[in-house]
């Protein structure tokens, strides 16, 4: 370029074979971080009252089955029957359970803050000015281009966008069809894992950029997905163990590779950070609190 600048390369994969002959490719060099364990979220005040006031129950009721004794501790502690706990102990538990959820606040802020600064969680990202900032994700786009020819007829084209391990075959497969990977296929729009799916609504083609991100600064691994510069959604955690990622302990270091299934004639172009993305990762939106907001957590798609 002008001005003794350099002219950054983004690799174009294009397959030119016959289509309906799944392949894969996958970066030759992966993501590596050290994920660690997000505080568990302290007892409510009714969790309180239901550990206090179990034995007591069960003592009386020896043979109600542990989904009644539940109940009927919840109906009491919520009033709605008699021997629950009175106005100064339900105070008491109200009390202790608010300043156990202050103190795990004060300690996942502070666990956020640090992810900031832990190298080995960080990516450097290009700003549209030039700029570099370190943020703790990692995080790649894929753009379809044009064709060489339109589809034919009786034809089914699918560009998946994913990640993921070193034993994912990358012949006879596309990501997301096994335990080794995850993705979203351009065709239908579902997000994929060991070939369960889920409706996302993320159909895209040619003149169409999706990212895929995970972010890193809220315990397990939280995976989202970008379209044309906008957030779309999360989707999953990954647990380090049932993924594969690690040998041993959760503290190991593991690797994730950026993960294109190719089952079309559309040329994809990769961005894994070598010049601006689409999608501003200052976004407040991708920072926000991850609280419910993950797909599929409260149905344990967490242990992915």
């Amino acid at each position: 370029g002008e001005g003794g600048g350099r002219e950054l390369l983004e690799p174009v994969l294009s397959f030119e074979g016959q289509v309906g002959l799944d392949r894969a490719v996958r970066s030759a060099v992966p993501w590596t971080f050290t994920p660690y364990t997000k505080p568990t979220r302290p007892p409510s005040a009714k969790t309180l009252y239901r550990k206090q006031a179990r034995k007591e129950v069960e003592k009386a009721h020896p043979t109600w089955n542990s989904s009644r004794v539940r109940s009927t501790i919840a109906r009491r502690f919520e009033g709605r029957e008699p021997g629950g706990p009175k106005k100064e102990e339900k105070r008491e538990l109200n009390r202790r359970a608010a300043e156990m959820l202050r103190d795990w606040e004060r300690k996942v802020k502070g666990m956020r803050a640090k992810a900031w600064r832990t190298p080995d969680l960080v990516q450097p990202v290009m700003s549209r000015g030039g700029e570099l900032s370190l943020m703790p994700l990692r995080y790649f786009e894929a753009t379809l281009l044009d064709p060489p020819r339109p589809m034919r007829e009786g034809e089914e084209w699918c560009v998946a966008v994913g990640v993921c391990t070193k034993g994912f075959r990358l012949v006879g497969k596309q990501p997301g069809w096994d335990t080794h990977s995850l993705a979203v296929h351009s065709d239908d729009g579902k997000f994929f894992h060991n070939n369960e799916t889920r409706e996302v609504g993320l159909t895209f083609s040619s003149g169409d950029t999706v990212g895929l991100g995970v972010r890193l600064d809220d315990g397990a691994p939280a995976v989202f997905f970008t379209k044309n510069g906008r957030f779309h959604s999360w989707q999953t955690r990954l647990e380090v163990r049932r993924w594969g990622l690690s040998d041993s302990s959760p503290q190991e270091r593991c690797c994730l590779y950026p993960a294109v299934g190719l089952d079309s004639l559309c040329p994809v172009r990769l961005n894994t950070g070598g010049s601006p993305f689409l999608f501003d990762l200052a976004c407040k939106k991708l920072w926000k609190g991850l609280t419910g907001a993950v797909a599929g957590e409260e149905h344990d798609y967490a242990s992915w």
